[in-house]
């Protein structure tokens, strides 16, 4: 057998990632429409032509000259950032799923296997791409030398764009300071005056990225396996605890989202209650704010509930108890949501709003809320979930009122 398929293969391998990058596309898209119409109507007319024309703008805006240094790296790095988020949830479809785990093992050359990898990324990008092109086209309709340096300042932009993408998809975090060098470089030859050294820099921001894409990933077989110093640490941790974090960094998206939602929750109720002056609406407003963090902490027990239904059948053959991990699940949902509790309560008790028997019987009560919640969530519907809003707003009312008396 040759060490690596023919070139032709290129072609048949491209085929069917698209295909498997469409189908499982458009099967997210079908559970998660509700998300695009509920974006749509924060979009100002049209959808499309209004993200296609603010995408563009940006875009030009980041690529012209005369203006100052930390203002195109703010609109490169927001072009970045905006990408990233953009194939952030479709990094499972785009490396292929568990397709990706047998292709792993053909002889496919490292260049084939870069070259679909891009490929599909630009597919992917197509209301990015869409965009830049608009972008060229506006700046080719002047003849002038400055128009045809920021094209070629756009095409150096987007191919930073793409370094910053595979780095998230392929996990390579050099990419991402090839990336980071393109910008500055970019951005400091744009606030040159135009000569030898602008277009200098242009091909060297412009190369950099594009080396840096092209350059081949090392086989797995011929990489040295090394244990991060991270894994020695955890291998401390209970092992519950590292089953719990590691079905919770399996959807890292979505539970990233989760905590970072019930922190953003907590830091904006810690806002409102200086603007308050902690005066006679702080309690009731950080009781409020509980419940719904509490709300929002309690999804975990569907991810960590999925997660244990993958081994159920091999915890039925072991002399465990049924409710082994039901309850460390719950204990591990109360421990993240003990975090929001201190932000939100310590300015109360700091301001003598609270006293500590009050706290203690707050603590009790949050704590039983959350493991209560994971009663309603057991199933999968959303009326489950009208239900969990339902008890955090009695238990709410229930709270504020005990504390109004």
């Amino acid at each position: 057998m040759k060490a690596y398929l023919a070139p032709g293969s290129y072609r048949r391998f491209t085929a069917l990632r698209l295909r498997w990058y469409i189908t499982s596309s458009g099967q997210s898209l079908l559970r998660h429409w509700q998300w695009l119409v509920l974006a749509a109507l924060f979009i100002p007319g049209l959808p499309i032509v209004s993200l296609l024309a603010l995408s563009a703008q940006m875009v030009g805006a980041a690529a012209t000259r005369d203006t100052h240094l930390f203002a195109h790296l703010g609109g490169l790095a927001g072009l970045h950032v905006t990408a990233v988020l953009w194939i952030l949830p479709q990094r499972q479809n785009l490396r292929g799923g568990a397709f990706a785990a047998f292709t792993a093992t053909l002889p496919i050359s490292p260049h084939i296997r870069r070259g679909v990898d891009l490929t599909l990324l630009a597919f992917a990008d197509i209301l990015l791409l869409i965009p830049a092109a608009i972008a060229l086209v506006f700046q080719a309709r002047s003849p002038e030398t400055a128009a045809l340096y920021q094209s070629g300042a756009i095409g150096a932009a987007v191919a930073a764009l793409f370094a910053a993408q595979m780095a998230v998809l392929a996990t390579r975090p050099f990419l991402l300071l090839a990336a980071g060098a393109a910008d500055a470089l970019l951005s400091f030859g744009l606030t040159l005056p135009l000569g030898v050294t602008t277009w200098l820099l242009l091909a060297v921001a412009f190369s950099v990225p594009t080396t840096a894409l092209l350059w081949p990933e090392q086989p797995a077989h011929a990489r040295r396996r090394r244990i991060p110093r991270s894994a020695l640490y955890l291998d401390r941790l209970p092992l519950f605890l590292r089953i719990q974090g590691k079905a919770l960094a399996a959807h890292p998206f979505a539970s990233a989202l989760r905590l970072g939602v019930a922190l953003a929750l907590a830091i904006a109720t810690d806002a409102l209650l200086v603007a308050f002056d902690f005066d006679a609406r702080a309690l009731p407003s950080a009781i409020a704010a509980l419940a719904a963090s509490a709300v929002i902490l309690a999804g975990f027990y569907r991810t960590l509930r999925h997660a244990h239904a993958s081994m159920q059948e091999f915890l039925m053959t072991l002399p465990v108890s049924p409710l082994l991990w039901p309850q460390r699940d719950t204990f591990f949902v109360v421990s993240l949501g003990l975090i929001p509790f201190g932000l939100m309560l310590s300015p109360l008790v700091f301001h003598g709003l609270a006293s500590a028997p009050l706290v203690a019987v707050l603590g009790f009560a949050y704590v039983a809320l959350i493991a209560g919640l994971r009663t309603p969530l057991r199933r999968d519907s959303g009326l489950s979930v009208i239900l969990a809003v339902l008890i955090a707003a009695g238990w709410a009312g229930a709270a504020i009122a005990a504390v109004l008396r």
